[in-house]
This record gives C-alpha cells, structure tokens and sequence, in this order.
C-alpha cells in the first residue's frame, strides 16, 4: 500500500494534492465554502471534477454521485455554495488528462476530505461547558470537551492480572506516572500525527485520523497491525505501538495494552507512562 501511495502522488503528473474545505463567508440563508488544492508543476490536467457529498467520499461510494460542476482548465481552487447550514459537506476532486483518462483513484487527505464543513453547528453540552463564566480552556481540563469512546471492559478484567508476570508487572508500575486521570482518558493523538507528511508518517496518521480518531476500533486494530508487518523506522514503530495501546485498553484488554505502551515510549514517554498508569488504576492495583 505505500508504494502505491507514493507512485500515485510522485509519478503521476494529473493528480493533485493538499485538498481543503472550509468556510469562506456565511449569511441567514447560504454558505459559500472555499476548496483549494495543489497541482503539480508540470501535468497533464484538462479538467476538475468537484464532487461533494453528506458522508465522506471513498472509492465505494463515488460510484453513485455525480460532479456538482466540472471545471475545465487549471484551477487551484472553487467556491462552493450550500443552502442546508446545517448539514455536513465532504469534498473529493478527481481530475481528466489530455488523452481524456480519469485520476479516480480516492487518497484521503489527498484529494478527498476527511474533516466536515458544517455551517452551523447546534450549540450542545461541550459549547456550554466552554462557556461558562470564568472557564480557562487549557491542556489539563480540555478532555472534558472530548467525546469518550465507549469503554468494553472484560467482565473478567479482574483476572486478567493473573495473565501477567510478576516482572512485567514491576516493569510496567516503574512506568507508571504519578499523575492520576479523574475520568477515563480520551483517544490522544500525538502532534507529529495531526497532520501527514510523506512515507510512514502518512500512512501512520491515516489510519489515525481516519478510523482511530471516530473510534473505529476493530478496522484500525487490522490497519495498524498491517502497518507493522512491514520494515518501519523507528519512530513510527513506536508511536502505531502507542496507538495500539489505546485500542487495547478501551477494548478492555489490558494486559496487551501494558505491553504496547511499554513499547511505545521510547518515541512518547510522558504519554506512554499516563496510559500505563490508566490501565494499572483500571485493574485496581497497588
């Protein structure tokens, strides 16, 4: 899979790159949300087919949608018009090259959207909690703004010590960081996953950002375990480890969580040592 990531964004000149959404200007009755993209110095693009949708775009679904315009000449940008403020907005952008060939192929974050644009967001219980008088939003308290995922603990999760070795145990409690979470924590994303690069790092905050992040636990577990079949370079090896973790743990297996946090924190020590220390405080251990 990323060899042919790379192939299609280095070797293919009608493909275009870096598409983003977002809000240009708003009034009562329509919104105007601006896409820009980038194309490559030299290509052979003729046209741009917008495609717009209320779900995100995937290689499945296109299938059934047709242009909401087709741009014909070089472009880098549209603005799209919407009346529903209140609905959610998807954009992909496939191109056409000269010899009349469609670039159809779907690259999240590529050429496809994975954030909504929603025009008018419904005040609910995170907008009022940020609003209250004398509310400081900082890195300590903004989890509580931060949907949880539904925790599955095992009904037999108070077993699962027995599971574990004395030595791994003493191992993972040297981990452990003294700060302790009131709640369980939410799913964390390290900053050099928030926005995709090149290479590992892509693939990595891909399947982060696109299944990790909504709490698409099972098919990011598959994704992530694919990801380490492969040679990666180190960093990255720890930080899928970190992310696995997390997985672990709301999945209620806490024993596999322990052991992919201590492998993750050569790359994130503080981070790995507080959800170390989330899963010894969920087994109720002293």
């Amino acid at each position: 899979m990323f060899q042919t990531v790379v192939f299609a964004q280095s070797s293919v000149s009608s493909s275009i790159s870096s598409l983003k959404a977002k809000i240009k200007s708003k009034t009562a009755t329509q919104a105007t949300i601006e896409l820009t993209w980038e194309i490559p110095s030299k290509n052979n693009i003729i046209a741009f087919n917008i495609y717009r949708n209320n779900e995100q775009i995937t290689k499945e679904n296109i299938k059934e949608l047709e242009p909401i315009i087709i741009l014909t000449g070089r472009y880098t940008r549209y603005n799209d018009i919407v009346t529903d403020l209140e609905k959610s907005y998807y954009y992909c952008v496939t191109t056409k090259n000269v010899k009349g060939e469609e670039f159809d192929i779907i690259i999240p974050m590529v050429n496809s959207t994975v954030i909504a644009v929603t025009p008018l967001v419904k005040e609910n219980n995170n907008d009022k909690i940020a609003k209250k008088e004398g509310h400081v939003e900082t890195a300590e308290n903004e989890r509580e703004l931060v949907p949880l995922p539904y925790l599955n603990e095992l009904e037999d999760a108070n077993l699962e010590k027995k599971h574990i070795n004395a030595s791994d145990l003493k191992t993972a409690q040297k981990f452990s960081y003294t700060k302790k979470a009131d709640n369980a924590k939410p799913i964390q994303i390290l900053p050099a996953d928030a926005k995709p690069e090149t290479g590992d790092q892509y693939l990595l905050s891909t399947i982060v950002n696109t299944h990790l992040k909504i709490s698409e636990l099972d098919i990011a577990l598959e994704q992530l375990n694919d990801f380490l079949k492969i040679n990666r370079t180190e960093d990255t090896y720890c930080r899928a480890y970190f992310y696995l973790g997390q997985i672990y743990y709301y999945k209620g297996d806490s024993k596999n969580a322990i052991f992919a946090f201590m492998k993750s924190q050569k790359e994130c020590p503080i981070e790995s040592h507080q959800w170390i220390d989330e899963v010894l405080d969920t087994l109720k251990m002293d």
